[in-house]
């Protein structure tokens, strides 16, 4: 079950009959292969699903420095749950992430981003509906990044805050989209 944003609302549940439903031909690699799936824990009436994820990697150029390559091992710790709605109607999900960056040298490089939403979708009638969602999150930019300063000591951290609410009519081979969105950064 999916209830990923698309730009026009989280995605219909399997057998929603849609003229616009664009699945038809999916590529080998796009199918989805629910064997590789995570089987959740179920609670009442939303599945969620947790995930730890460690990374350790080495960089021979921490500060993408075009002179002076310093090095350092970066370890990574993702913590994420999501928990989705498995209803035959009507969908809500949330989701929730926290990202700790450890450097093993350069401590002040040591960054915690993280990333908290939900999105709903309240089915009204046929394949109409109105959804909408809510995001905040804190960010680190790479030092890659053409919007940080070459000579920048510690990485830019930015906060942002999003939301959005829409509504989609289908009428036989017509459909009617409405979306607004909002952000602060």
């Amino acid at each position: 079950v999916s209830s990923a944003q698309t730009d026009d609302g989280p995605t219909k549940k399997p057998g929603s009959a849609s003229a616009f439903q664009r699945d038809r031909n999916v590529s080998v690699a796009e199918r989805p292969h629910p064997e590789y799936q995570a089987l959740g824990l179920r609670a009442g009436a939303f599945m969620i699903y947790p995930k730890v994820t460690e990374t350790i990697s080495y960089d021979d150029n921490i500060f993408a420095s075009s002179t002076d390559g310093v090095s350092d091992w970066i370890f990574q710790t993702t913590a994420a749950m999501s928990a989705v709605s498995n209803w035959s109607r009507n969908a809500l999900d949330a989701h929730a992430s926290v990202t700790a960056s450890d450097y093993a040298h350069f401590g002040a490089l040591n960054t915690t981003d993280y990333d908290v939403g939900a999105n709903g979708r309240l089915d009204v009638v046929g394949n109409s509906n109105i959804y909408g969602g809510v995001q905040t999150g804190r960010y680190t930019i790479p030092f890659t990044s053409l919007a940080v300063p070459s000579n920048a000591a510690t990485p830019e951290q930015y906060l942002q805050t999003a939301g959005d609410i829409g509504a989609v009519q289908e009428l036989n081979r017509v459909r009617l989209t409405e979306r607004f969105d909002i952000a602060n950064y």
